[in-house]
């Protein structure tokens, strides 16, 4: 191919995709692509069609030239995909703690006396308690949109739920966390606690899978999420990355 700007078909392929290779392709670590890039011949219009020219355009176009206001826009991504690992980790809590609710042996009265765990039980539901509150805080520094909408649904149920919450000591704040009342939890009705966390539908379940779905949406997140080559690590911290994706740019 010879006529594109004065350059053959394989000098051209040096120029931008590094040293030709055997079998019909040309691989090598171009300018273009961080790492080593593969492309096949039977792809060569593409680039003699504008394709290549309308991914150029596309990729840099994203590229600001000001270093200042990249590493703001690196720090603020950064930020998001941090962001994102607590909201996961809080949501795996709240799930645990939602499930252990969910046990119907906490609400069974004891075969020698009769009486009931409260201890126990008011323990597990201050655990979740916090759980919910930490998990509703880690929502307000989330960006994503199907992470907000979990949020809002949890709250929305947690507040139609207001009154049997209320019975059993838990008290929905102005600010949509909760408050427990240990002397009102123990002297609850046993039958509104296990109303309250037990059995599919109830309002533990709901919470449940509200928890569950949002450690799903903030992990895939956090999973996809790239900072001009840098991401965190599930543990939260700052890590390299070799891989930079280009699918959605054409």
């Amino acid at each position: 191919m010879s006529g594109m700007y004065g350059i053959s078909g394989a000098s051209f392929f040096n120029t931008y995709f590094g040293s030709s290779g055997n079998s019909g392709s040309y691989s090598g670590t171009g300018s273009v692509f961080s790492q080593s890039s593969s492309v096949n011949l039977s792809d060569f219009s593409m680039i003699r069609n504008g394709t290549y020219s309308k991914l150029m355009k596309s990729y840099y176009k994203n590229v600001d030239t000001s270093s200042e206001k990249s590493k703001l826009t690196k720090n603020k991504d950064a930020s998001d995909v941090k962001s994102l690992t607590l909201t996961r980790n809080d949501a795996q809590t709240l799930y645990k703690a939602a499930s252990a609710m969910n046990n119907s042996s906490l609400y069974s009265a004891s075969s020698k006396d009769g009486s009931y765990d409260y201890d126990t039980l008011y323990k597990k539901a201050s655990d979740f308690v916090k759980a919910y509150n930490d998990l509703h805080d880690s929502f307000e520094d989330i960006d994503s949109t199907s992470v907000l909408n979990v949020g809002i649904n949890m709250t929305g149920n947690t507040s139609a739920n207001k009154g049997l919450l209320g019975k059993v000591g838990i008290t929905v704040n102005a600010d949509n966390t909760l408050k427990i009342d240990e002397d009102k939890f123990k002297s609850a009705s046993m039958n509104d606690l296990k109303t309250l966390f037990t059995g599919r539908s109830s309002y533990g379940d709901k919470i449940k899978n509200y928890a569950s779905s949002a450690y799903s949406i903030a992990s895939s997140n956090v999973a996809a999420s790239t900072v001009t080559g840098s991401a965190y690590t599930m543990s939260g911290a700052y890590a390299l990355s070799a891989i930079t994706t280009y699918s959605g740019i054409i």
